[in-house]
Order: C-alpha cells, then sequence, then structure tokens
C-alpha cells in the first residue's frame, strides 16, 4: 500500500501492491495532458516498473470505452430532462494483466474478473432541467476522447 497525499503521480505498485491518491491529485489534474498521464498509470499504460501494454489492458480499455459509449448516447438521446450536478463517473477494474489472473479480495478469498464496471455515482443533486445536461454529456465526451487516444497510442 502506497499512500500518496500530494500532487504528484504515486508510483505504480508492482506485485500485489496497490497506490492510493489523495483527492488533491484529481483536483489537480488541470491540463489535458495531466489527465492522460494519470489515466494512462492507472490503466497502466505508462511503462513504469517494467509495465507495458498487454492485451488485458487493450480489453479493459475497450470495455470502457464501450460503456462510456452507452453512457453518452443515453444523454444524447434520452436524457432531455435531468441535470447531475456534482455526480461522478466510477471506473473499477482488477489490474490483472492477464485474463483470469485471479485478484485476492481482503480475505484471502481468490476473484477473477475480467470485465471493468463504469457506473455513474453520486445522484444527490439530481434536477429536472429542460435540455438535460449538456455539462455531464461535455464531460463523459472528453473522458472518451482521452480514453480512445490513449488507446490508439498504446494499440495501433
Amino acid at each position: 500500500h502506497n499512500n500518496n497525499n500530494n500532487n504528484s503521480p504515486p508510483s505504480a505498485g508492482g506485485g500485489g501492491e496497490y497506490t492510493c491518491w489523495g483527492k488533491s491529485f484529481g483536483f489537480n489534474l488541470k491540463t489535458k495532458e495531466e489527465v492522460m498521464r494519470a489515466l494512462m498509470i492507472y490503466f497502466h499504460c505508462d511503462g513504469r516498473g517494467g509495465r507495458s501494454s498487454s492485451h488485458y489492458t487493450q480489453h479493459i480499455l475497450s470495455c470502457v470505452i464501450r460503456q462510456l459509449t452507452r453512457i453518452k448516447k443515453w444523454f444524447e438521446a434520452e436524457n432531455d430532462t435531468l441535470a447531475f450536478y456534482a455526480s461522478s463517473i466510477l471506473i473499477v477494474h482488477g489490474g490483472c494483466q492477464n485474463p483470469g489472473d485471479p485478484i485476492e479480495l481482503g480475505d484471502g478469498t481468490p476473484c477473477v474478473h475480467t470485465e471493468p464496471i463504469v457506473k455513474m455515482i453520486d445522484f444527490a443533486h439530481v434536477c429536472r432541467e429542460s435540455g438535460g445536461d449538456k455539462g455531464y454529456l461535455k464531460g463523459v465526451t472528453n473522458l472518451l476522447s482521452i480514453l480512445e487516444e490513449i488507446h490508439n497510442l498504446e494499440f495501433q
């Protein structure tokens, strides 16, 4: 476990380690390049610690892009009445480098999960608003653009 509460990216964990980034790290990502670098670390596309992009990483990125595209399409085609203030997108993946690698849960139970989870979360401030939520749509579109750029850099 590596707890990092400063603004610099933490060193990537390996060998069963994980890394915690403080809230301030995310708040201080100001440029597209900084966001892209943080996402590359998260998705193991950064080459740190001898890591290299794998077929599993390609699979994870493709799945996340597919799920975010579904959310984007919902905002474009179906949501014309709700605004999601202070809502977030949660992206979770096991971090395995190979499909089928077991992920050990806190109690030592092995768990195999190769599909990432992408969810909208934090719905405390959802309001009815004519025209839907153009800001959320812009955020999802920007995130998709960055993830597609990472995918293209790593796998094309």
